[in-house]
Parts: structure tokens; C-alpha cells; sequence
């Protein structure tokens, strides 16, 4: 899993790394419906009220979705960023 590719910005410009080479800071564009690391913070989501919606099947076996929401600062931030 850890070799799987995630969009990153670095140097102002988005670029594809693996996992286990993302770092502390980097922010993380995830596509909907695709896997992502477990451990990272929810800046913006595109979807109403900045909802995501994660299965954490392969951490603990359940199948139900949770919602996360992101906050207001950092919604607001890079709803002007991404577009």
C-alpha cells in the first residue's frame, strides 16, 4: 500500500509520490473514491458543509461509513486554492 501514488503540492505545482514518501506538511489532493493514508487531517472537501464520507474497513474491519468535515478557516482557504 505504502507505494501507492497520491497528487501532492510541491514547489507550487502539483506532482505524484508515493505514500511513504509523503511528509508532515505536504497537502494531499485525494480524488472521491479512492484510497488514501489514514493519517491525515481534512482541510477542504468539495462536497456541501466541506462532508467527507471514509470507510476504515482495512484499519478495523468495519464497513460503515464515517463523516468528517473540514474546518471553516481551511474550507474556506482552499475552496479559492483548488479551483
Amino acid at each position: 500500500m505504502n507505494n501507492t501514488s497520491a497528487q501532492v503540492i510541491r514547489n507550487g505545482k502539483w506532482v505524484s509520490v508515493a505514500w511513504k514518501n509523503i511528509r508532515v506538511g505536504d497537502i494531499v489532493k485525494t480524488p472521491s473514491e479512492k484510497q488514501f493514508p489514514c493519517d491525515m487531517v481534512l482541510l477542504h472537501s468539495t462536497e456541501p458543509q466541506s462532508l467527507c464520507y471514509i470507510q476504515t474497513a482495512s484499519l478495523d474491519g468495519e464497513t460503515n461509513l464515517k463523516n468528517r468535515q473540514g474546518k471553516f478557516l481551511t474550507t474556506r482557504f482552499f475552496f479559492f486554492i483548488l479551483q
